[in-house]
């Protein structure tokens, strides 16, 4: 590749985004707008002081009308009153003022909405252009200025509707060419009908209006000009504040909208080198996520003004990426990314934009209109690129990806939403087995109102004691006795109904909600333990055991939640069992292990639920201040069936004993299992086959019915009476 020459360089720095028909176009057209108002100038300059005085005038009301636009309610376009100090001017003084006018109008308009140079320069410029062809139309028509004298008012009105309708057009067509001719296209007629409506009424009214107040103007100069200004200035004010309110309700959309699209307004001020650290990926010289938000808000917009305009978006993650920096460094893991980035522009169109949003998550943004089909005809080529082995520091590596896509038939507002869509449908991909594509639909996007609105309701039921705990029995299998219970969360929304744990559970622990749940639980249990405790003395030995999270594991306040707990509610502190996850224990091992001290500290037991499901060693088993194991269901539930679980489930009992833990297993649903587990020397067992979980009066009265506090003979499976399957 040939280096860039200072020409070419240049033009990277002031105009990144223009390519050679664009900046072949505003270099023809810019200058001749200049030219023109060179010309008005020169023109006005050559006229008695008067006259230039009332031009002056004129062309200043015309620039501060500019500073002060009405916004059109829904759109993002704008119109000034200015134009009528503009058509005043052309009525009462010839093309040449009115040029000048015009173009200072859209001076001020450009300073005001954008840092550009191109467009600072540029709108001036093309409304100059578009004013002297309105102006020399109107000579060739009627022969200014002689022309104008005696044909009539309703003539002049209608010449002056025309008038407006044809700058109208022509500055239209201007405008509109230059972002055709960035992407590409050739200037459609939908540019110039999308701006019909209440932007060319006011054109036409202002028009129509300098119309009359030019006759006015020639026959009462003074009280024309003094009434002319604080009656416009009073009409602007009104239809500005009546328009401001109409948009009230819209104004954090737009506001968000027109932030997201400064940010991508890439500024003459800025070097190359800025820009390149501001809108590209430093590593891989990809667009980075700011110039992606950028050009799907330009997306959006067009899509948003004209339905034909498509888009679609596919968002990428990588599923093995962590493994690779974890197993050759940081180094080849950015090797990996620079090739993926290759792979993935050589599948897209030249109009198509890949960027890299961060880590291993990249983005495709299709910018034309595309079918479902077509994408996900995309997405496989895609999944095929990105799957063939890579040569990383002399491994040959393999990857896949995870793709969740979205289009503009979804009718977005804001580029936020289109990329938190494509990313929910992503992580629906990875959650469904990685490697594949997931389109967003409105299932998804249910499902994501249900867990916010769940969110939310789960923090007002926490606040206001609105779950309740369910309490499953632990029986011990030499003799049937009850050692104790497990207390399950239980939430019973007002208008949803039950809400299962497997659904709320995980909702607290992304939100940030699991160690004010763990607390709830910890103190309702101990609270439900000490009256039982209380009523019948022979049951002081029963304990209670309470399921701890990730979460709750990483606050170094947690031997403090529990000792202050346990303070209160006067519970004996090896009464209370805390159960933990395999992988939450070995996850945290290396940073809470004195977190886990200090509980085994307070006399507390520790058990590890879910086992066999992690990647626990001997060594480490052996190691860790824990009193129990609990052999997940999964296994407990194939004893009897498959001969290596049940290989699996004695392997864990012999662990337990080598290692003087107790041993509890998990969901036993029949005999034969229960009679295995015994015979095999596990030392406690709960499941539904034994004793489904129960709300604490269930409890009380199943405790009423035992006698000795031994397992008599099966009762009817219920809720306040549950199967029992020891004898």
């Amino acid at each position: 590749m040939q280096p860039f020459s200072p020409l070419r360089r240049l033009h990277q720095t002031l105009m990144p985004d223009y390519n050679r028909r664009a900046t072949a176009y505003w270099w023809t057209v810019v200058p001749l707008g200049l030219a023109a108002i060179a010309w008005a100038s020169a023109d006005i300059a050559s006229r008695p002081w008067t006259v230039v005085m009332q031009i002056a005038a004129g062309v200043v009301m015309a620039g501060l009308a500019g500073g002060f636009p009405i916004m059109i309610p829904r759109t993002k376009t704008s119109f000034a009153l200015g134009e009528v100090f503009t058509f005043l001017l052309l009525f009462m003084h010839g093309p040449a003022p009115a040029v000048l006018a015009a173009a200072a109008e859209a001076a001020v308009a450009s300073a005001r909405t954008s840092r550009r140079w191109t467009s600072r320069i540029g709108g001036p410029a093309l409304t100059a252009i578009s004013m002297a062809g309105t102006g020399f139309l109107l000579e060739i028509v009627v022969g200014w200025p002689a022309g104008l004298q005696g044909i009539g008012m309703s003539v002049l009105v209608a010449l002056a509707l025309w008038l407006a309708i044809f700058h109208f057009m022509l500055n239209t067509a201007l405008v509109a060419a230059l972002p055709r001719l960035k992407r590409g296209e050739w200037l459609q007629w939908s540019d110039l009908t999308g701006s019909f409506g209440l932007t060319l009424g006011m054109s036409a009214v202002c028009a129509c209006g300098a119309a009359l107040l030019s006759e006015a103007f020639r026959a009462y100069t003074l009280p024309v000009l003094a009434t002319i200004t604080p009656a416009l200035l009073m009409l602007v004010t009104i239809v500005r504040g009546f328009f401001r309110q109409q948009e009230a309700t819209r104004a954090l959309s737009e506001a968000e909208a027109q932030a997201a699209r400064r940010e991508a307004d890439i500024t003459a001020r800025h070097l190359q080198q800025m820009h390149e650290i501001a809108f590209h990926d430093a590593l891989t010289g990809l667009p980075n996520r700011r110039m992606l938000l950028a050009e799907l808000d330009e997306s959006v917009r067009l899509h948003r003004e004209n339905h034909d305009r498509g888009y679609a978006l596919l968002f990428l993650d990588f599923d093995r990426f962590k493994l690779i920096n974890d197993t050759l460094g940081h180094a080849a893991g950015d090797t990996f990314l620079k090739h993926v980035s290759q792979r993935l522009s050589a599948q897209v169109e030249a109009a198509d934009l890949v960027a890299r949003l961060g880590g291993d998550e990249f983005a495709v943004l299709l910018r034309r209109p595309v079918t479902l089909d077509a994408v996900d005809a995309l997405a496989a080529r895609i999944q095929q690129a990105v799957g063939q082995p890579y040569l990383v520091s002399g491994t040959e590596l393999t990857s896949s990806a995870s793709i969740g896509i979205t289009t503009s038939a979804r009718g977005y507002e804001v580029p936020q939403d289109v990329l938190r869509d494509a990313d929910i449908a992503m992580y629906r991909a990875k959650a469904a087995g990685k490697a594949r594509h997931v389109v967003f639909d409105a299932q998804m996007h249910r499902e994501l109102a249900r867990r916010l609105r769940l969110e939310s309701d789960l923090r007002r039921a926490l606040a206001d004691g609105a779950l309740t705990l369910a309490y499953q029995p632990v029986f011990r299998l030499s003799d049937g006795q009850p050692l104790g219970f497990e207390a399950l969360a239980r939430w019973t929304h007002p208008e949803l109904g039950e809400i299962e744990p497997v659904e709320f559970v995980p909702i607290a622990e992304e939100s940030g909600l699991a160690p004010a749940l763990t607390d709830y639980v910890l103190a309702l249990a101990c609270t439900q333990l000490r009256r039982w405790h209380a009523r019948w003395p022979a049951v002081g030995t029963l304990g209670m055991q309470v399921n701890l999270s990730d979460r709750d594991l990483a606050q170094r306040t947690l031997p403090e939640r529990v000792r202050a707990v346990l303070r209160e509610t006067g519970v004996q502190p090896d009464l209370l069992w805390l159960e933990l996850t395999e992988g939450t224990i070995m996850r945290r091992l290396a940073t809470q292990r004195s977190v886990l001290l200090e509980l085994r500290a307070l006399g507390t037991r520790l058990v590890i639920d879910d086992f066999g499901r992690g990647y626990s060693s001997l060594g480490q088993l052996s190691s860790l201040p824990i009193d129990g194991l609990k052999i997940d269901c999964s296994f407990v539930a194939g004893i009897g069936q498959h001969h290596d679980t049940s290989a699996i489930v004695r392997t864990i009992l012999q662990l337990g004993q080598s290692l003087g833990r107790m041993v509890v297993a998990e969901g036993v649903e029949t005999h034969a299992q229960l009679e295995w587990l015994r015979s095999a020397g596990c030392d406690a067992a709960q499941g539904r086959g034994l004793a489904a979980p129960m709300a604490a009066p269930a409890v009380e009265a199943w405790l009423e019915r035992q006698h000795g506090w031994g397992v008599g003979a099966a009762v009817p499976a219920s809720a306040a009476s549950p199967a029992v399957l020891m004898h």
